[in-house]
């Protein structure tokens, strides 16, 4: 997930190694990674009930400087 500020700004699945946000204007954005153990597309917070653990959420410590006509590689090790 791509916020600038508190504001979502995209959402894509990690399919393979890479992904790519495309076309961004510049400013300064943060990164959360979901794993999403149920395959459902979002963040579900788990059941005490039946004792299944709320999916984890990774946040990018970093901000992303996005500059006009730049590229910007991160490298997230998991």
């Amino acid at each position: 997930m791509l916020y600038k500020g508190d504001k979502l700004i995209n959402i894509k699945p990690i399919s393979n190694t890479q992904v790519y946000f495309n076309y961004l204007k510049p400013g300064i954005y943060s990164l959360k990674l979901v794993d999403d153990t149920d395959n459902n597309g979002k963040w579900s917070n788990g059941s005490f009930r039946n004792k299944i653990q709320p999916e984890n959420i990774i946040h990018y410590k970093n901000p992303l400087d996005i500059k006009e006509n730049w590229d910007l590689e991160v490298t997230i090790n998991l």
